[in-house]
């Protein structure tokens, strides 16, 4: 069985229901195939049983609400990168086409993140990562080139969360101190900080409970940005919202800008998050999870999580115009009370965002390592966690010091990264597999028009991706 699919072994059959927690919690139902296309055993747990299990290290339980998923999705999405969009996407587009593709990106966005629902038993298994839904679909050699991408995603999503740390504390700093200390000691400061949260919460089933208070914080600095960049907007002076640059250098910035939309709107990890829904025994089928994904989870995500920042950085652009910073927070005009608060709200925000995306790499290497047989505390998966983990945090953290321009990642990422796994994949599979295998017959209409976004998002991705590049070299 691969090393990433889910091992059944290590909790030896059925785990029966301890006490009364059968009475008061439903239990969890675990059906699938790994990744050599090996059924996996039918398996009844509940939530106290999984616990003592080496499979609670991972998220590939149906261990959460829909709700839950929600939230752990909000905090991937409402993270501080929100504070650039004003910038990389607004000022580099205007407020026209700005307005347009930012709206037109998160309904194509929504769209295939639906698709990605719908896809979760394809080929009459569980797929919970992209790249298992890569090897149903087109064949093993996609798996590796799918497993590449999103780990390259997670990585550079990783890189730009320690810039944007770094910069907030150093933000804070610079406001009540004149000494010079350079970017790279903060960003340093974080990943010593970041390593201790990492230890502390090993798997991303744990953040359930942090999502909230991640989704808190994004409040406590959306509000204090919001209502200094009105203040600002209403004192300031006439702004310049004009496109300037010639053709070729607005062309590239457009493209960048719509990198950065794809990258707004995605995580690349929902099929891992989608698995981790709480999945009801008298169900015995994952199709519940793609209809509570679908109907519950990303209505949720987008309309409670996304709208907000959108506001916001229409906001950020009305207030400073092509001056704005592109860290929203380093041009308000103060006080440095809101200012600080904003940062600092930022920067223990960064730690939950980044969890989330880097639990998924932990948990894949972590598993190779790691005794079965023993508990996720146990003192040998604790060194191997140790390591893991320590390893990653240093070599993030040495990629932020040497490339700190968390902008130009963003855009990088949501291009070369996002589109292809979140947009493009999703939809050639959907064309290609997911209808036959359940019997029915495209119309014609809507399979032009799948093709058609999916060539688009694809020629879109390169364009992008070409721009990104540019920008960072």
């Amino acid at each position: 069985m691969s090393n990433d699919s889910v091992d059944d072994s290590a909790h030896g059959g059925k785990l029966g229901p301890q006490g009364g927690e059968k009475a008061m919690m439903s239990d969890m139902y675990i059906h699938g195939n790994d990744v050599e296309g090996k059924p996996l055993q039918e398996d009844v747990i509940t939530r106290e049983a999984a616990s003592k299990s080496v499979l609670h290290m991972t998220a590939r339980l149906y261990a959460d609400s829909p709700w839950e998923v929600g939230f752990n999705l909000i905090a991937g999405l409402d993270n501080a990168f929100i504070l650039g969009y004003s910038f990389l996407i607004m000022s580099f587009l205007g407020w026209a086409a700005g307005s347009v593709l930012f709206i037109v990106g998160m309904c194509i966005c929504f769209y295939c993140n639906c698709v990605t629902g719908t896809l979760h038993t394809l080929g009459g298994q569980r797929n919970i990562h992209f790249r298992d839904l890569a090897r149903v679909g087109f064949g093993p050699r996609w798996y590796w080139a799918v497993w590449v991408d999103q780990w390259l995603s997670l990585f550079c999503s990783d890189v730009g969360l320690f810039i944007l740390a770094g910069e907030s504390i150093k933000g804070t700093h610079d406001l009540y101190r004149t000494d010079a200390m350079t970017l790279p000691y903060w960003i340093i400061t974080f990943g010593a900080t970041y390593f201790v949260f990492a230890m502390c919460v090993p798997h991303l089933h744990g953040l359930r409970w942090w999502s909230s208070i991640s989704c808190i914080l994004v409040v406590v600095f959306m509000a204090v940005i919001f209502g200094v960049s009105i203040h600002d907007g209403r004192t300031t002076p006439a702004r310049d919202f004009g496109i300037h640059d010639t053709t070729a250098t607005g062309t590239f910035d457009a493209m960048g800008a719509i990198g950065s939309i794809a990258f707004a709107f995605n995580t690349v990890i929902l099929p891992e998050l989608q698995v981790s829904l709480f999945h009801r025994l008298c169900c015995h089928s994952t199709t519940t999870s793609g209809a509570e994904f679908n109907y519950i989870v990303l209505p949720f995500t987008y309309i409670v999580g996304c709208f907000p920042w959108i506001i916001l950085s229409f906001v950020g652009y009305w207030a400073y115009g092509n001056g704005v910073a592109a860290n929203l927070t380093d041009s308000l005009s103060g006080p440095s009370w809101a200012k600080a608060l904003a940062y600092m709200a930022a920067f223990f925000q960064i730690l939950v965002s980044l969890h989330f995306y880097a639990c998924c790499i932990f948990e894949s290497l972590e598993s190779i390592w790691s005794r079965k047989n023993e508990g996720p505390n146990s003192l040998f998966n604790f060194m191997v966690r140790f390591l893991v983990r320590g390893s990653y945090v240093v070599l993030s953290t040495f990629v932020a010091c040497l490339l700190p321009f968390f902008g130009d990642f963003i855009s990088l990422t949501g291009s070369l990264c996002m589109m292809p796994l979140d947009l493009v994949l999703v939809l050639a599979l959907f064309i290609k597999v997911r209808l036959p295998f359940k019997g029915h017959t495209m119309s014609a209409p809507f399979k032009i028009f799948n093709i058609a976004l999916a060539s688009l998002m694809a020629v879109t991705s390169i364009a992008s991706s070409i721009a990104a590049v540019r920008y960072i070299v």
